[in-house]
């Protein structure tokens, strides 16, 4: 069981109605969305000192809200990572396996990418770097 399925299963209702299982899912990918938001800013200013510095840190995009692990790649691995809109970067042991699939693994962070249905439709439809 990883840290963030044990977070989950805290925050999950117990009565395990269809409905609020998915409310829940919705809110993991609500923040797996905002962390991805700060992290397209983290990006714009460490842009600025690309030449100097090899590698910038963004927040672990994991679903926990309060996760606040940090993740060290280089700006290439970022535009990567930022090529597929239901794709996130988490911290090892924060993936969530019941909305996302492990598609790569760096070492010190994996790349999750949404599976199909409501997680991934909203991960695609908030990616800020959709075409609209």
């Amino acid at each position: 069981m990883t840290l963030c399925d044990t977070w989950l299963r805290t925050l999950a209702p117990r009565a395990g109605t269809r409905s609020t299982i998915e409310q829940h899912k919705k809110r993991v990918v609500e923040n797996e969305i905002l962390f991805r938001d700060v992290n397209e800013r983290l990006k714009g200013v460490s842009e600025g000192f690309g030449d100097v510095l090899p590698e910038f840190e963004i927040v672990c995009e994991c679903g926990n809200a309060v996760c606040t692990e940090r993740i060290s790649m280089t700006l290439g691995e970022y535009e990567r990572l930022r090529t597929d809109g239901k794709q996130f970067a988490v911290r090892p042991g924060h993936e969530s396996l019941d909305i996302e699939t492990i598609v790569e693994d760096h070492g010190g962070y994996l790349v999750v990418r949404k599976d199909a249905g409501r997680a991934a439709e909203l991960a695609r439809e908030s990616d800020p770097r959709a075409t609209r």
